[in-house]
C-alpha cells in the first residue's frame, strides 16, 4: 500500500510537461514582435509581471494546450494604459505562437486599439 501511495505521489510531483523553456519563449515572443512590426520590443515587467504557464485553447489542436504567456512592451506604448503592447501565447511543447492579444497597433506609437 505504501508503495502504491509513493508511486502516485511521484507521478503527481514529477514534471510531466517537457518542451521549451521560459527563456526560449521570451526569445520567440521578442522575435515575433519584431516581425509583427513592434519597435524596440522588450519584455513588459510592470507590476512585476512574469512569464507564466497556463492552459489556452488552441484552434488547430481543438483543445486546451499548455502555453507560456509572454507580455511584450514596445516603443510608443503609453505607460498610462497599464497594459503591455502585445501578449503572445506560445505553445510549450513546440514553441508555436498559438494566439496574440494586441494592446496597441504595431508600428503606431500611442494609438491604442479601438
Amino acid at each position: 500500500m505504501a508503495a502504491l501511495i509513493a508511486a502516485k505521489i511521484a507521478f503527481l510531483v514529477h514534471p510531466r510537461h517537457t518542451g521549451i523553456s521560459s527563456e526560449q519563449a521570451e526569445r520567440i515572443a521578442l522575435r515575433q514582435a519584431e516581425m509583427d512590426g513592434y519597435e524596440d520590443a522588450k519584455l513588459w515587467t510592470r507590476f512585476h509581471t512574469e512569464i507564466t504557464t497556463r492552459y489556452f485553447y488552441s484552434e488547430s489542436d481543438r483543445k486546451d494546450v499548455l502555453v507560456w504567456s509572454v507580455y511584450v512592451d514596445a516603443a510608443g506604448n503609453p505607460p498610462i494604459k497599464n497594459t503591455p503592447a502585445v501578449i503572445y501565447y506560445i505553445k510549450r511543447n513546440n514553441g508555436a505562437v498559438i494566439n496574440t492579444i494586441n494592446g496597441m497597433k504595431a508600428g503606431s506609437p500611442s494609438k491604442p486599439l479601438t
